[in-house]
């Protein structure tokens, strides 16, 4: 089954970037010592000889690497794209912090020289930047993610964060070669399995023009005008007229079923890409009825079954609303609109 979740794109290799520069940095000031690692931000002598200074300094290494490690765990579990951003908005408060404490301790305009030199100068630098990394996280909109796999696992994990705990198993999930032909070709490849061809655009009689477009992208939707039924050059298919009377109803499933390779045929040309589809969310058809015709719902069951033989009941089972007009444009048997959410 293929799911779909928000995520915050760069979360992962940020978060294990910066926590790697911590336990790196803290790790080699620890072997180092305290007094060899501070003389070279230019901490003066007065602050050396200090008492228990070495002790509270290789706190503060220890601190730094704990946070490192801190910010990795959080990077590799969190994979839900709320709760990533607001621990990178959280993260971000905690960096101002200690980016104001380097720069009052430094040899700068701002700070009071506790820290001389311009060695005093790199951790306000190695602050600034990993300040800039969670302040771009803060702000940066969140995406949708497509995988396969069930969201009901025994442990209620998200799947994803059971593959990818570290950011390179995850980037090299999201940029296999493999995946990706998988998914650029299943939809072709089902159409294909079942003979299906898609149709031309639809040929409007002449005088006739339609100033909207047959699909309209909003942001990770896509809205589907009202379509008719059309043969495979992109004529109005036959016949024409009321159901139940002009047309039988096996007629009407068949118009049904037309209309649902043309839609596939303006989603194919405005998408690129079939496979862009997660799901399909709802339909509304629309029946050319004569009095007293009632069966509605049969003579979309045309459509329906197309999407769910090409899709599969996972993605292509949809909420649907099937009802009588007295009319259609072009006297057509059916009229079908609806709605896909993109990956």
């Amino acid at each position: 089954m293929i799911h779909s979740a928000l995520y915050l794109p760069s979360f992962k290799p940020i978060c294990i970037g910066v926590a790697v520069t911590y336990v790196f940095l803290g790790g080699s000031m620890v072997a180092r010592g305290a007094r060899s690692s501070m003389e070279q931000f230019g901490v003066p002598e007065s602050v050396l000889a200090a008492p228990h200074f070495q002790d509270f300094f290789q706190f503060l290494f220890v601190h730094m690497m704990v946070i490192g490690l801190l910010i990795g765990l959080l990077g590799g579990l969190i994979d839900e794209g709320a709760k990533q951003r607001l621990a990178a908005r959280a993260l971000f408060g905690v960096e101002t912090l200690y980016t104001y404490l380097d720069v009052r301790t430094s040899d700068s305009p701002l700070g009071n020289g506790l820290y001389q030199g311009a060695g005093s100068l790199m951790p306000v630098l190695i602050d600034l930047l990993v300040l800039s990394c969670f302040g771009y996280l803060s702000v940066r909109p969140l995406r949708f993610a497509h995988h396969e796999g069930s969201l009901n696992r025994p442990d209620g994990r998200h799947p994803r964060a059971r593959r990818h705990l570290f950011a390179m198993g995850w980037l090299r999930h999201r940029l296999s070669p493999s995946r990706k032909a998988h998914s650029v070709s299943k939809i072709a490849a089902r159409l294909a399995a079942l003979n299906i061809v898609l149709p031309q655009p639809m040929q409007l009689p002449p005088g006739l023009k339609l100033p909207f477009p047959w699909v309209k992208v909003v942001g990770n939707r896509a809205l589907i005008s009202g379509h008719g039924p059309t043969h495979a050059d992109g004529s109005i298919a036959l016949p024409v007229g009321k159901v139940g009377r002009d047309v039988s109803e096996q007629q009407a499933y068949q118009a049904a079923r037309l209309t649902g390779l043309s839609i596939l045929g303006s989603l194919q040309r405005e998408l690129g890409d079939l496979d862009r589809i997660a799901t399909w969310v709802r339909i509304f058809g629309m029946v050319n009825s004569a009095p007293g015709f009632n069966r509605q719902p049969a003579v979309i069951n045309g459509f329906t079954e197309l999407i769910i033989d090409v899709f599969g009941p996972d993605i292509g089972s949809h909420t649907r609303s099937a009802v009588g007009l007295a009319e259609l444009p072009l006297d057509t048997p059916v009229e079908i609109e609806g709605e896909v959410l993109l990956r």
